[in-house]
């Protein structure tokens, strides 16, 4: 019975590892959407005051 048990470790750490990583995966993801809504609400001040200094030019 040992290399059953050992097959069922093996088996555990793997899903463990697949776990870990689609964890990582979701934090990153989350992160880049963070990010990417930071940068569209950056261009869109920007974008605004740039309107604003034509309507006064």
């Amino acid at each position: 019975m040992p290399f059953i048990n050992s097959a069922d470790f093996a088996s555990d750490l793997i899903k463990q590892i697949i776990s870990e990583c689609e964890n990582r995966l979701e934090l990153e993801e989350r992160k880049q959407r963070e990010n990417s809504d930071r940068l569209r609400s950056s261009i869109s001040l920007k974008k605004q005051e740039f309107e604003k200094s034509l309507v006064k030019g």
